[in-house]
């Protein structure tokens, strides 16, 4: 029997996707529009944006690291006169039938999409792989739960759908996160000079009612602690940090430690 895996992304995989993504996206479009867009990049699961993908006169470039990392790049047909406007003059013929794709036209947009899906691959995987080009969007893409990941990218008006498969998807999310300034180390670096108040409890004692309102300056109260006696050391909230044995040192009272 043949199991299809099921995997739906969550609210954080799907912010960090789009955080991978938008660096790409933005090289791409200022490379080929001239421009870096809004800056942001929502992520959403595959499913919710491939539904009308392959309509009539859409166009895919899809480019892969192996059968299972790929990334395609879906333009629809009102995508072309946006990229024709900012191709015409860059390509001989770009701009010759407005609004149609001529045979020109159309491997421009075709050159144009397959560079989208390079930036994409090198900022998902490795930067030095050789990628193989297809022109069929897989059809499981597009299932509930497969996993794989889309976003929209707004051009001129137009939308143009990037597509993650599962695999490119699980390598961002799977990914150990930066930790904040370097890591733990440095962390602690970042505290080691500031100040705790710590404090020795050297004891107790339970007194009646009577007794404590006759003390008088000069009156001795004993402990319910000996002289060696282990004592604790505290931080500020109680909670114990070593303990050890009181003493005197240079003329002030010391302690110890032995834990």
């Amino acid at each position: 029997m043949s199991v299809t895996p099921f995997k739906l992304l969550n609210e954080s995989e799907l912010l960090r996707i789009g955080t991978a993504l938008a660096p790409a996206v933005a090289r791409w479009r200022e490379d080929w529009l001239g421009d870096a867009g809004d800056g942001r990049l929502a992520a959403v699961p595959a499913s919710e944006l491939t539904a009308d993908a392959g309509g009539r006169g859409a166009r895919t470039v899809v480019g892969a690291l192996d059968e299972r990392k790929w990334v395609a790049a879906v333009a629809g047909p009102g995508l072309y006169g946006a990229l024709a406007a900012n191709l015409a003059g860059q390509v001989d013929g770009a701009d010759a039938v407005p609004g149609e794709v001529t045979p020109v036209l159309g491997g421009a947009l075709d050159e144009c999409l397959d560079a989208l899906c390079g930036e994409v691959l090198r900022a998902f995987a490795s930067p030095s792989a050789a990628a193989v080009h297809g022109r069929a969007l897989p059809d499981l893409a597009g299932r509930r739960g497969s996993g794989a990941a889309a976003a929209s990218v707004n051009v001129d008006g137009e939308r143009l759908r990037i597509v993650l498969s599962a695999s490119l998807v699980l390598e961002v999310v799977s990914a150990p996160k930066r930790s904040i300034r370097g890591g733990l180390v440095s962390r602690l670096e970042s505290i080691r000079n500031r100040r705790l108040k710590v404090r020795v409890d050297a004891g107790g004692v339970e007194l009646d009612i009577a007794s404590l309102c006759s003390i008088v300056p000069g009156d001795v109260i004993l402990l319910d602690s000996g002289t060696h006696s282990v004592f604790t050391l505290s931080g500020a909230g109680g909670e114990p940090i070593g303990s050890g044995h009181l003493g005197a040192l240079e003329g002030r009272k010391a302690l110890q430690l032995t834990s």
